[in-house]
């Protein structure tokens, strides 16, 4: 289950909230893999200044990382990833769903088998967006009625600069950044037959 970060700090559970979001805009990253409080660029950290809700797809590794998320915006939705402590582990759940202008958005850090693995993972969530991590390589993907995004890793990425995604449900419109502020990709957040 989903808490709102004043929750977190009564206790060390789950980060979830199963309220409604009411919000603007949501900031996603992902395997940010620090034992400390990371240094966020200036854009990611404007973007998330500016966001209603910070989603993180796991590898935080540290509960300090986690510590040090929780506080920056109203709403902070957190699941674990493969790489984070036992700490991190036993606190955050392994998947969290949102609902927000009627659109589900289930988050989880990996699904094995590619876009119709994902999609199917999805399908079963009852979600039209899936957000995963592990990867380190961003992606915008929509298979069989889901859209599928991964934000990269604003730290350590693979193959390519950092990135982070931003996206305003109720404008249905995503975006793929650099840390350094370049707009890779625009995207509608909802996939196009939902």
């Amino acid at each position: 289950m989903l808490k709102t970060f004043p929750e977190v700090l009564k206790a060390e559970e789950d980060i979830i909230s199963t309220a409604p979001l009411s919000i603007g805009m949501i900031v996603v990253l992902s395997d940010t893999h620090s034992k400390r409080p990371p240094e966020l660029a200036t854009p990611v950290r404007t973007a998330i200044d500016s966001a209603d809700c910070l989603i993180h797809a796991g590898d935080f590794t540290s509960n300090a990382v986690v510590d040090t998320f929780a506080p920056m915006t109203e709403r902070f939705v957190a699941i674990a990833g493969n790489r984070d402590s036992s700490r991190v582990t036993d606190r955050l759940p392994k998947t969290a769903t949102i609902s927000y202008e009627g659109v589900r958005i289930a988050v989880t850090h990996h699904v094995a088998g590619g876009d119709v693995a994902r999609s199917l993972f999805g399908r079963e969530q009852e979600v039209s967006v899936l957000i995963t991590g592990h990867t380190h390589r961003p992606s915008v993907a929509t298979a069989r009625s889901v859209r599928l995004l991964n934000p990269g890793s604003h730290r350590r990425p693979r193959g390519g600069p950092p990135t982070f995604l931003t996206l305003d449900v109720t404008a249905n419109h995503g975006q793929l950044h650099t840390t350094d502020g370049t707009r890779l990709e625009e995207f509608p957040v909802r996939p196009p037959d939902r």
